[in-house]
């Protein structure tokens, strides 16, 4: 599983080839998802279908990406907090602890490139890099942590398209009736000429 696979000694190379395969496979998938859940429409309902499944889709995608990007960097904010706090051997409560979280976020949507390096010109090398270390774990824990929520999400999403129609159900409405093209009688004796 990839978010196994996640640890500080990953590189790109490594994740060249696995990122390599899920893309063709997510390419490879769409087009045939998109026909397949579009089967079961009627043909006289195609476009509207078509249009909500593509607004659906696009709502689904900056949905999925704020909540796995806001899941991500809450986890990454508290992986922080947990490691200086176990680098520096103390215990808070978990309402101090959520404020921690909530002052480090805060600090750095604020955070400019030169106050990062006057911070870090305050530590020791040793505080530096144990600082690093503890920004790289809480990374890989928040990236992993991220990874299974996506694949409780997908897995969710498969099992509800289990209960999409499995094919087109003809309708019986009278509207659709009167909609459609009357033909002519089969029976030449069944036409009336009048004269």
């Amino acid at each position: 599983m990839l978010c196994e696979v996640l640890s500080l000694e990953q590189t790109i190379t490594g994740m060249a080839i696995p990122m390599t395969l899920f893309g063709i496979g997510l390419g490879l998938m769409m087009g045939q998802l998109v026909n397949m859940t579009l089967s079961a429409v009627p043909a006289d309902k195609f476009s509207e279908a078509s249009g909500v499944m593509n607004a659906s889709g696009m709502l689904g995608f900056a949905l999925g990406t704020a909540v796995i990007g806001s899941f991500l960097l809450g986890r990454f904010y508290a992986g922080v907090v947990d490691g200086v706090l176990r680098a520096r051997d103390e215990t808070v409560t978990v309402a101090q602890r959520n404020e921690l979280v909530l002052a480090l976020e805060d600090a750095a949507e604020t955070a400019t490139e030169a106050t990062q390096q006057e911070f870090m010109a305050q530590l020791t090398p040793a505080e530096q890099q144990l600082l690093e270390g503890i920004f790289e774990a809480a990374m890989v824990n928040a990236q992993q942590t991220s990874l299974l929520l996506l694949t409780l999400f997908v897995l969710l999403t498969l099992a509800a398209s289990t209960l999409l129609p499995k094919e087109v159900q003809e309708t019986d409405d009278p509207l659709d009736q009167l909609e459609s093209p009357q033909e002519p009688p089969s029976d030449p004796s069944e036409t009336a000429i009048e004269e």
